[in-house]
C-alpha cells in the first residue's frame, strides 16, 4: 500500500471512530433521561435489600411492604420479581449503601457491561479483517453494534440485560477454546440474568460444550441451596417458581405485548400458548448446537452462534429491551457475504430500528406505531432465527451468512 493510501486510509479510519464515538455518546444520552427511567432497576436494587434484610423477595407481602418503605409508594402488580436467588444474591452488594446509592451503581454497572460489549461486537466484527483494515472495520462494527436501538431503552429502565450481553458475547468468544471454568461461570451469568431468554441457548451449549452447562446447574443449585440456607427458606425454589408464573401473567407479559415471534403467534391464533415455541426454539438450538460440534474455525461457530442467539430471540417471551442480544449480529453485517443480505440485513435492519421502521409504517398505511414496532421486531427475529438455521441445520450453503465452503471438524 503507497503512502497516498495509507493516509486515504488512516483518515477514513478517524472518521468512523468518530462516527462511532457519536453513535455511541447518542446512545448512553437517550438513556439517561425519560418517562420510564429506573422502571425495573427498582425492582432489583429491593430484591438485593431483601435478602440484606434476610427476607424472601418472593413473598409478596415482605416485597410489597419493603417497597412502601423504600419508594414511598405502593408496588404496582406488574412489578414481581422472578429472578433466579443467584440474581438476588449479585444483586445485594449493590443495596448496601441504601436503595438510592444502589440504583446509582446499577447505572454504573450497566453502562461498564455496555462498555465492555461494545469492545467484544467491535472485535467480533472486526478482528478477521485484513490488519490493515482492522482499526477501520472495528470502529465501524461498534458503530452498529451501538445503533441497536433497544441499548437505550435498557439503560433508561435499568434491565439486566446489557449484563447478559457482555456474558453472551464473552461465551461465544471463549466457545472455541474449551474454557470449562469461565465458559461455566458466564453460563450462570447469562442464566441468572435473562433466565426469560436462555432455553434455547442453555439447549445450544448443552450439545456444543455438555460439561459446561452441567457444572453450571450444579453450581447453579448449590447457589440456592446456600441462600435458602442464609435465609432460613427451604421453600425458596418453589416460591421462585411461583413468581415466575405470577410474572407471566401480568398483563405486560402477554404474548401480544411481546417483541419476539410469540407476539406473530398472539396476532394469528389468540388461541394458541406461547410455550410450543419455545420448546420448538429449543429443540432447533440442539440441532444447531449438534451441528457445531467439533468446529474450531471461527466463521463456522459465529454462524452457529448467530443460530443460536436469533432463536433465543426468536422463541422466548423477548421484551423490546431484550433485543440488546442483537447487537453482535448487526456488528457482524460487515462479515456477511452478499447473497446472505436479503434475509440476514432486512432482519438485523429490523431487531436494531424497529421504532424506525414502526413509524415509518404508520405514516405511509396509518395504524399504531407502538403495534407496528412490535410487528417489525417479531417479524426480524424470524427472519434470522429461519434463515440462520435453514443455512445450518437444512444444509441450505446458499443462506450461509459468510462460506458456501463446507467447514471442516476436528474429530
Amino acid at each position: 500500500m503507497d503512502a497516498l493510501s495509507q493516509r486515504a486510509l488512516a483518515l477514513l479510519t478517524a472518521a468512523l471512530w468518530v462516527v462511532a464515538a457519536c453513535t455511541v455518546a447518542w446512545c448512553v444520552a437517550r438513556g439517561a433521561s425519560g418517562a420510564d427511567r429506573r422502571l425495573d432497576a427498582r425492582a432489583l436494587v429491593l430484591a438485593g435489600q431483601a435478602w440484606l434484610q434476610r427476607e424472601s423477595p418472593y413473598d409478596a407481602e415482605a416485597y410489597s411492604r419493603l417497597w412502601e418503605q423504600e419508594l414511598q409508594s405502593p408496588r404496582p402488580d406488574a412489578f414481581v420479581f422472578a429472578y433466579p436467588p443467584s440474581t438476588a444474591l449479585v444483586l445485594a452488594p449493590l443495596a448496601l449503601p441504601g436503595v438510592a446509592a444502589g440504583l446509582g451503581l446499577l447505572d454504573a454497572l450497566n453502562l461498564i457491561a455496555l462498555a465492555f460489549a461494545l469492545v467484544l461486537c467491535a472485535r467480533l466484527g472486526g478482528d478477521p479483517a485484513p490488519r490493515e483494515w482492522r482499526g477501520a472495520a472495528r470502529a465501524a462494527a461498534l458503530a452498529l453494534a451501538a445503533s441497536c436501538g433497544a441499548i437505550s431503552g435498557t439503560l433508561l429502565i435499568g434491565q439486566t440485560s446489557l449484563w447478559a450481553l457482555a456474558a453472551l458475547l464473552w461465551l461465544w468468544r471463549s466457545s472455541a477454546a474449551d474454557e470449562l471454568r469461565t465458559s461455566t461461570v458466564l453460563a450462570i451469568a447469562v442464566v441468572a440474568m435473562k433466565p426469560s431468554l436462555t432455553l434455547p441457548l442453555l439447549c445450544f451449549l448443552a450439545v456444543l460444550r455438555p460439561w459446561t452447562v452441567a457444572w453450571a446447574a450444579a453450581l447453579s443449585l448449590a447457589v440456592c441451596a446456600i441462600v435458602a440456607a442464609a435465609t432460613s427458606d427451604a421453600a425458596l425454589p418453589i416460591e421462585w417458581l411461583r413468581a415466575v408464573a405470577a410474572y407471566a401473567a401480568t398483563p405486560a407479559n402477554a404474548p401480544a405485548e411481546l417483541a419476539s415471534a410469540q407476539h406473530l403467534m398472539a396476532r394469528l391464533g389468540p388461541a394458541v400458548p406461547g410455550w410450543p415455541l419455545v420448546l420448538a426454539g429449543a429443540l432447533a438450538a440442539a440441532a444447531v448446537g449438534w451441528s457445531a460440534r467439533g468446529m474450531r474455525e471461527r466463521d463456522a461457530l459465529d454462524e452457529h452462534w448467530i443460530a443460536a442467539v436469533a432463536l433465543s430471540l426468536a422463541c422466548s417471551p423477548a421484551h423490546g429491551y431484550d433485543l440488546v442480544l442483537a447487537a453482535p449480529l448487526a456488528a457482524l453485517l460487515l462479515r456477511v457475504r452478499p447473497g446472505a443480505w436479503p434475509w440476514y440485513g432486512l432482519g438485523v435492519l429490523a431487531v436494531a430500528r424497529p421504532s424506525a421502521l414502526g413509524r415509518a409504517a404508520a405514516v405511509l398505511g396509518g395504524g399504531d406505531p407502538l403495534e407496528l414496532e412490535r410487528w417489525a421486531s417479531a417479524l426480524g427475529v424470524a427472519l434470522l432465527a429461519i434463515g440462520a438455521c435453514s443455512g445450518l441445520v437444512l444444509g441450505i450453503r446458499y443462506l450461509r451468512p459468510f462460506s458456501l465452503l463446507t467447514h471442516a471438524r476436528v474429530a
